[in-house]
């Protein structure tokens, strides 16, 4: 029985930074965020999804635990628009339309591209990768809740970071440039943002071909 499967969705959620100011804490300043995606099964375990998301990052120095940053009181607000394709696999047998397959939870990964509201980074792609759930809710209502991160090649998010030619090479820079340099980039890493949230899908169609050799009435209507 090969299945193919288009499921058209909302999603609604946070979208949040990792870099200069928020280097590890999930959900820090999250700002609201919403999107549509459409997803195509092609059998119980892979999936191939488009999606567009828009939010905001967010961060400021002044919530931050460490003297440093609260005097280097930097903060940014910018709107971001991502557009990506990512594969999902399911870690259990998962279809819209099964009865029996009806639950399972996954890892995705795949590309993005997204547009920003900053002056130092208007464009760019990033490597988007992640967990989620989801669940048959109806015969042709799915749901499910998932955390993507997106790895950007960029540490100007947040307008913090790496000078094109590194200071900390220059012999005759002064110590106190040195560290004014070290509170602007962390080094050898580039910023993250991360979209997390609900999804709600509706079965907009299917196809279905059958095997001769194989029935599984779990499909059936």
């Amino acid at each position: 029985m090969a299945q193919r499967r288009g499921d058209l969705g909302v999603y609604s959620g946070y979208s949040y930074y990792l870099g200069e100011i928020n280097p590890t804490t999930p959900f820090k300043s999250p700002a609201y965020a919403y999107g549509f995606l459409y997803r195509q099964s092609f059998n119980l375990r892979y999936a191939m999804r488009w999606s567009i998301m828009q939010g905001r990052l967010e961060g400021y120095d002044y919530l931050s635990p460490y003297a440093y940053n609260r005097l280097r009181n930097h903060s940014f607000n910018s709107k971001i628009t991502d557009m990506t394709v990512q594969l999902e696999f399911n870690f259990l047998p998962y279809i819209t339309t099964s009865p029996s397959y009806n639950v399972s939870t996954y890892v995705t990964s795949g590309l993005s591209y997204f547009l920003y509201d900053n002056s130092q980074v208007t464009s760019h792609i990033a490597i988007p990768f992640g967990v989620g759930i989801k669940v048959n809710v109806t015969k042709r209502i799915s749901a499910g809740a998932e955390l993507v991160y997106r790895k950007t090649f960029t540490d100007y998010l947040d307008g913090l970071g790496k000078p094109s030619n590194d200071p900390l090479n220059d012999p005759y820079l002064s110590p106190d440039n040195i560290s004014k340099y070290r509170q602007n980039a962390l080094p050898n890493r580039n910023d993250l943002y991360a979209f997390g949230g609900i999804f709600v899908t509706y079965k907009i169609f299917y196809s279905r071909t059958r095997c001769p050799a194989y029935d599984d009435k779990s499909f059936k209507e």
